[in-house]
Formats: structure tokens, C-alpha cells, sequence
């Protein structure tokens, strides 16, 4: 019995880790057409103070772009860059970003000059609140199967 305990606040502390950790939420996808941004912000708590965001972009018109992404901590424009940075040039590509609790998250495309193009946004974010709630539950069951006295052979 105790050592089962002991698996199980393992296992929550590892899944949790993973949610928290790991983009695996799609969000849908969004299309951001030339020299305009689009701008989300993903709500949680989390543990680490800041919450993981996949991007994977790719050109609708199968023109050359740039498309820059922001991570801030409050909100963010195009003219006030701060927090992490990421700039991609090509035809498709993708980026990770650490959004910060309570931030935001801007994403922009500029094209080459005689170019026209759009780009398809698709974003996967963590689970932070209920990564951060499994690893919490899993110290706490891990604790306890640890201080939990073995059961008593019965004497014959």
C-alpha cells in the first residue's frame, strides 16, 4: 500500500510537470494579414511565473516573410518591445515563447517589398494551473506514502 502511494504522487508530480511545462492546448488559428499583429494573452497560474506558447506560422501566398513574436509582461505593441523576442524569415517555420503570468503575447509579419502574403498563426499553449495543481497534489501524495509506517506482520 505504501509503496503505491509513493507511485501515485510520482506519477501526479510527473504529469503535472508535463501540463505545466509542455504546449499541448491548441488554441485556433488566426490569421495575421501584412504589416498588422495579433495579440493574446493566456490566463493560469503557474508555478514557474510564466506559461510555454508554441507558434507555427506559414505563408498563405507562399511569399518570403518575417514574422516576429513578443513575450511581455504587460501589454505589448509593435513600438514598445520588451520581454522575450523571437524573428523568423521564410516561407513557414516555428518558435517557442514564455508567456509571463498576466502578459501577453503579439505576433506581426512584415513581407519583402513587391510581396503580397498573409500567415496562418497556429498556437499550442501549457496547461499552468492544472500542471501546477497536479504537481502540488503529487508532493502531497508522495509525502505522505513516504511517512506512512508498513503494515504490521501478524503474528502466528
Amino acid at each position: 500500500m505504501r509503496l503505491a502511494i509513493v507511485v501515485l504522487g510520482v506519477v501526479l508530480a510527473v504529469v503535472g510537470a508535463g501540463l505545466l511545462l509542455a504546449p499541448v492546448s491548441p488554441r485556433p488559428d488566426q490569421t495575421v494579414r501584412e504589416g498588422l499583429s495579433i495579440a493574446f494573452s493566456v490566463q493560469g497560474f503557474s508555478l514557474t511565473g510564466s506559461i510555454p506558447v508554441a507558434v507555427s506560422w506559414a505563408s498563405t501566398l507562399n511569399a518570403t516573410i518575417t514574422v516576429y513574436g513578443l513575450a511581455c509582461s504587460t501589454t505589448c505593441t509593435s513600438n514598445n518591445v520588451q520581454g522575450q523576442f523571437a524573428s523568423q524569415t521564410g516561407k513557414s517555420g516555428s518558435f517557442l515563447l514564455d508567456q509571463p503570468i498576466g502578459g501577453t503575447v503579439l505576433i506581426y509579419e512584415v513581407t519583402k517589398v513587391g510581396q503580397l502574403g498573409n500567415v496562418t498563426v497556429k498556437t499550442a499553449t501549457a496547461l499552468p494551473t492544472e500542471g501546477s495543481i497536479l504537481v502540488i497534489v503529487g508532493i502531497v501524495v508522495l509525502t505522505v506514502g513516504m511517512v506512512l509506517r508498513p503494515k504490521k506482520q501478524a503474528m502466528a
